[in-house]
Parts: C-alpha cells; structure tokens; sequence
C-alpha cells in the first residue's frame, strides 16, 4: 500500500469514528426525549429537536462525502458531461454554502453572459460548494467575506476565490501542488476538511481543471480554478 494509500484509509478511520461518536449522541439525545421522567417545556424540546435535526443533517452531508471520496479512490466514480451554465451552477453552490455558513458573506460577481461548460452539473456543483467550506471555515475563525468571479477568456474560464486566507495558506497551497496527495494534508487540519478539500481536488481533477494561486504563504490572496474549452473533447 502506497504513502497516499494509507493516508486516505486513515482519514477513513479517523471520520468513521466521529461519525460512531456523532452516532452515539444523537441516540443519547432521542432516548433522552424519549425519558417519561425528564419533563421538558415546549420550548426546550423544540430546540433540542432543532439541533438533533441539524447533527443528522450534518452527518448526511458528510457520509456523502466520504461516499464519493471512496468511489473516486476506487476509480468506480463517472461523471457525465454536458453542457451546462457555470453561472447556475455557481449560483446554487453559492446559496447552499451559504445557508451553511451565515456568518460569512459570499459574494458572487458573474458576466452578462457566458460560453456553455461541458460539465457534470452535480459533481461540479459539489466541487465548489466542498472548496468554498473548505476556504470559509478551515482556519482558526470562519472567513468574514469570500469573494468569488468568474471571467471568460480567449481559453476557456477563470474562477476566483479571494479572501483572507491567511488560516487556509497551507491548504490553498496543496490544492495547487502538481499532483497533490492526501499524505501532504496539512496533519493540522480537521478530518472533515481534510476530506472536503481532497474530495473536492479529485472531483475538479476529473474536469480536468487546474488550480493556481497568486502568491507564497501569507501572502496568499487568491485561488484561480481553470476550466479549459477543450475539457469538451
């Protein structure tokens, strides 16, 4: 078994035993309700729901996660490209990212019009969504504004992604090694970010689209997606 091999089994591991300790909580909290000597207020059980629904919620999304993650390593994941509006689908992965996050402001600055991508509306969509999570909370504070643009050129398409990355600096720079790895994570990072940002590289990997920065460490400011018009033949 391969460095990277490993690697990925142990994040593996290391979700799935968050996900039994979620697990196990989430079922403690129900029997909890379930208890006819514990009287709850109206109010009180509303909210304890609330936040059973959303741990559930959150479990979903990751398990998802993870599901596509194995496929891609399995080599099992297709995707199906057709044309497709980069500014729809760079528009519903703004509104679900931002119902996730309300305390960070995503703004999204899109042309008049644009060429048609050849795309697989779901996967791509997901791509983004995972890197903008990535980007917003993976450092020590949740980004307070994430600025996103995307250009048509000569060549093909330029999505921008800036912000204050100064705690996703190391992040930023694996996404635009030349042929990053799940070993080279930073070992700083939460599991679950770090198998957002891998599940995202491998599925923008299968558009065949590149990533690049616009400086060194601190001095990061940007991160450019480059979506070629060939990524059609």
């Amino acid at each position: 078994m391969s460095e990277n091999d490993l690697a990925v089994w142990n994040l593996v591991s290391d979700i799935s035993q968050g996900l039994q300790m979620s697990f196990a909580s989430i079922k403690a909290a129900i029997s909890s309700l379930l208890d006819p000597d514990i009287i709850w207020d109206q109010q009180a059980q509303h909210e304890f729901m609330q936040t059973i629904d959303d741990s559930v919620d959150g479990l979903s999304d990751l398990t998802a996660v993870m599901t596509v993650a194995m496929r891609v390593e399995s080599q099992s994941l297709a995707i199906h490209r057709e044309p497709n509006s980069l500014q729809e689908i760079l528009s519903q992965a703004q509104d679900q990212v931002q119902q996730r996050t309300p305390a960070t402001t995503i703004v999204l600055t899109l042309p008049a019009e644009a060429r048609m991508g050849y795309l697989d509306f779901a996967y791509f969509r997901m791509a983004l969504c995972l890197l903008m999570e990535v980007l917003i909370g993976a450092g020590d504070r949740v980004m307070a504004v994430l600025s996103i643009q995307l250009l048509e050129n000569s060549t093909g398409w330029k999505i921008t992604f800036e912000g204050d990355f100064s705690g996703v600096r190391d992040l930023i720079g694996w996404f635009c090694y030349d042929a990053p790895d799940c070993a080279l994570l930073p070992a700083t990072v939460r599991p679950e970010t770090r198998l957002k940002a891998l599940t995202a590289y491998q599925l923008l990997r299968l558009h065949a689209i590149e990533m690049v920065t616009n400086g060194e460490g601190g001095d990061r400011k940007a991160l450019t997606l480059h979506i070629p018009f060939e990524a059609e033949a």
